[in-house]
């Protein structure tokens, strides 16, 4: 049928259309989102006005594969970035009210600011005047705002 490719490429424009499908050049894409790790050791409120410039926020994890693919992006280097600043933190209460955490024993603890390690996976609460990289994230939805 001669209208059988038209139809195909309306059906991609669709599916294409409600799906993000880029992210800024130095972003990388998973799940809908943009993650872009940063190296350079920042304190958090630092770290997260940092990606706030960039368009994005302090990355949020919501499950484990978000979590991994996080981590899977600190071994892209071999330099020393083992612990990471995310966008959690106990200012507002917010370690309350999160749908998938992964804390180290004995955490969290009265600290402010929330932290993962990326060789364990663990996450740790830290005082929020402490250097870490960083790994910010552009939620979905928030693609045409850039």
């Amino acid at each position: 049928n001669r209208y059988s490719k038209y139809i195909l490429f309306i059906i991609c424009l669709l599916g294409i259309s409600s799906i993000p499908s880029f992210c800024p050049s130095h972003w990388v894409p998973y799940g809908g989102n943009c993650y872009y790790l940063v190296r350079d050791k920042k304190m958090w409120r630092d770290a997260l006005a940092a990606c706030h410039r960039e368009g994005g926020d302090l990355a949020s994890i919501h499950n484990i594969e978000e979590q991994s693919f996080i981590i899977s992006q600190t071994g892209y280097c071999k330099c020393a970035v083992n612990v990471l600043w995310i966008g959690l933190n106990d200012q507002r209460n917010q370690l309350l009210a999160v749908d998938y955490t992964n804390w180290k024993t004995g955490m969290p603890k009265l600290e402010s600011c929330v932290d993962i390690n990326s060789d364990s996976g663990k996450w740790s609460t830290n005082s929020c005047s402490r250097y870490r990289s960083y790994i910010c994230k552009i939620p979905k939805g928030m693609f045409n705002q850039l």
